[in-house]
């Protein structure tokens, strides 16, 4: 006689006991969760060229200088809300929001200047709640408690997890899929443009070019043309202090061209606006090349870190000014050149906060 007590009970396990998922790059937003994530970034920048052309007679700089910066953003995000797989209600309190600034410039004859400069972010020590609108594709922002800089608002950008590095679509171990340039704005920002104070008025001129995205955050070359590739690849999996991470080779070579005319008008001194130039153009272009390793955390559903980020750096600054002279003359033009070469690094960790 057959026994059935084997069948019945291979049967109820079988009933039981789900089948093992399959590792899958997903981003998984759950709601209550908090992760703290920190960013670190570095430029060191050489300035190649620097000239100056006034109606066509050109002059070329001498005093040429080395750049070296870096930028600190740490905050914590609370989700309170998620809607259709999206985070919908996100605060977010910013801990530390710093850059530092350190220039070396040539005098000739073997004589150099150096100089020091620190800012903050003027959202530092603030807390802000992001507000998914459908409506308007975007997020509405506010502070939470304790009042900050309104004006600050609009540049702070909302979301921080790269799921944008990920596949649109289900792939397997070894696979490889390629991004478009723009998603390099969500590895390189840090945290959008958290409008930095100086300590002192006396860096005003370098915070103005570094508010092109000169040795500072890159938020603000993106939007305008974009060329070149990036390039993704799953290696494989580690066990990491009980966390399953999938393990991203990244890769690019692009260029970012942007003209942002309207953040140098309204950056221009009392002095400039007195001798009657306007800007008519303020041409900003930047070659990268590198790449790095991304970390996601498989069981988590979101990035574990991004550590080793590092690219070659080319950046050119056109600067077009004019001004009217007497009539039947043509009008006065100013253009300004700048030309750096260097390395930028990037690094990001995120860890839960209980």
């Amino acid at each position: 006689m057959k026994s059935l007590i084997l069948p019945s009970l291979l049967a109820l396990l079988s009933a039981s006991t789900p089948a093992p998922q399959a590792d899958s790059l997903a981003w998984r937003p759950t709601v209550g969760s908090r992760v703290q994530r920190s960013i670190r970034g570095s430029h060191t920048l050489t300035a190649e060229r620097m000239e100056q052309s006034v109606n066509g007679e050109s002059s070329m700089s001498q005093r040429l200088f080395d750049l070296s910066t870096r930028i600190r953003l740490r905050v914590t995000d609370e989700l309170r809300e998620v809607e259709d797989g999206r985070p919908s209600v996100v605060r977010r309190y910013y801990e530390q929001t710093t850059f530092s600034a350190e220039t070396t410039r040539s005098l000739g004859r073997q004589q150099t200047k150096d100089a020091k400069f620190e800012g903050v972010g003027s959202v530092v020590d603030t807390g802000v709640v992001f507000t998914w609108v459908p409506e308007d594709g975007n997020y509405g922002r506010y502070f939470d408690a304790q009042e900050g800089v309104e004006e600050s608002l609009p540049g702070l950008e909302a979301d921080l997890s790269l799921r944008q590095l990920l596949p649109k679509e289900p792939v397997e171990i070894g696979a490889e899929w390629t991004l478009t340039p723009g998603v390099l704005r969500f590895l390189f920002t840090a945290g959008g443009d958290t409008d930095y104070q100086l300590n002192a008025d006396k860096g005003i001129n370098l915070l103005r070019l570094m508010r092109f995205g000169v040795g500072m955050n890159l938020e603000q070359v993106f939007g305008g043309e974009e060329s070149g590739e990036v390039k993704a690849r799953w290696l494989g999996t580690e066990e990491v202090d009980g966390k399953r991470l999938a393990m991203i080779d990244l890769t690019f070579d692009c260029v970012l061209s942007r003209d942002m005319k309207d953040r140098a008008a309204t950056g221009m001194t009392v002095d400039e606006l007195a001798t009657g130039f306007e800007m008519e153009s303020a041409l900003v272009e930047m070659a990268l090349k590198g790449g790095g390793r991304v970390r996601w955390d498989l069981g988590a559903g979101r990035l574990h870190d991004a550590v080793d980020i590092k690219a070659s750096e080319r950046v050119q600054v056109m600067l077009t000014l004019e001004r009217e002279r007497g009539e039947g003359e043509e009008p006065e033009t100013n253009v300004q050149v700048l030309v750096m070469a260097g390395i930028l690094k990037q690094s990001i960790t995120c860890a839960a906060v209980e």
